[in-house]
């Protein structure tokens, strides 16, 4: 299992993460700022528990995030 945590509040919304993996990612329509599909938001952080399938893409996204408010580890 790979977990995801994104620090939403900090995004600036470049849309690296969701070029990488836009099946994961989106932008949202009312601030700008991605969002992580299927994730719980829970004090400020988005979380979620995906495959091992999603490291690779997910460790992408978080190397280019360019406010690092993406971390990914294997659980």
């Amino acid at each position: 299992m790979v977990r995801i945590i994104q620090y939403r509040k900090l995004c600036n919304g470049c849309n690296a993460c969701v070029e990488l993996d836009p099946a994961r990612w989106r932008i949202s329509k009312s601030d700008g700022k991605s969002i992580l599909v299927g994730g719980a938001e829970n004090n400020g952080f988005t979380t979620l528990l995906a495959s091992d399938g999603e490291y690779e893409l997910s460790k992408l996204a978080e190397q280019r995030c360019s406010l690092k408010v993406i971390r990914v580890h294997k659980v």
